[in-house]
């Protein structure tokens, strides 16, 4: 599975590439960070792209963001949140019991930070897990 992940992420990186060609400026182009998640049936793709001249902004909101969450919560700030875990209570977060209801609450307002954060796009794509690559066609 490591393999083929890293063959999907190979592809992502020469598209990228690619593209960069075409760049002008940094005005032109964005920083992407892009995640998969999986099970047997279906492979989803998420890519959230920032234009390269916001990205500092943007980082600046998620920072604030996540230090709001360890003072109101006491969720660890270099803690990676995994969506499946944060809102099912899997996994240590915080010094404190965070209880599911709140833990949605943070899932919510999580989602309502990522979409304001200035001049972002996010893309998805959905596919049987065996043909995953042709999220790359």
């Amino acid at each position: 599975m490591a393999g083929k992940r890293e063959a999907v992420y190979e592809a992502v990186v020469s598209l990228l590439r690619a593209r960069l060609e075409n760049v002008k400026s940094i005005r032109d182009m964005h920083l992407i960070y892009m995640d998969d998640s999986r099970d047997e049936q279906l492979c989803a793709f998420s890519a959230l792209a920032v234009p390269a001249d916001q990205w500092q902004e943007a980082f600046a909101q998620v920072r604030a963001f996540r230090r709001g969450l360890k003072r109101s919560d006491g969720i660890y700030v270099y803690k990676e949140l995994h969506a499946w875990k944060f809102v099912s209570g899997r996994g240590k977060i915080s010094d404190r019991v965070v209880p599911k209801g709140r833990r949605c609450e943070i899932f919510k307002q999580a989602l309502q930070m990522v979409a304001s954060l200035p001049g972002s796009r996010l893309f998805n794509a959905v596919f049987p897990a065996k043909q995953d690559t042709w999220a790359f066609e």
